[in-house]
């Protein structure tokens, strides 16, 4: 084999090992990415559970506050969204 020919398969082998080597990089970050993404999914969902609940009791124990609080709301939506012509 020649010096040339030799120096080919050398750089061809290095280049398939950088190839490797960064396909096994990408795919322990995105296993590590994925992981993660997961557990931020199951901690807003056990957020939103508790504040739903939460929610819930008090619209049950104070029905009259709730009820005046949500037109409050809907009327300073709707002086803001108003379309002016």
């Amino acid at each position: 084999m020649s010096i040339l020919s030799n120096s080919k398969k050398n750089a061809n082998d290095a280049t398939c090992a950088t190839k490797d080597a960064a396909k096994t990089d990408i795919k322990d970050i995105a296993n590590k990415a994925g992981k993660e993404l997961r557990h931020f999914a199951e901690e807003a969902g056990d957020r939103i559970s508790t504040t739903s609940g939460k929610v819930a009791k008090h619209v049950r124990e104070n029905p009259v506050r709730t009820g005046a609080i949500a037109l409050a709301l809907g009327v300073a939506a709707r002086l803001l969204f108003r379309r002016r012509g």
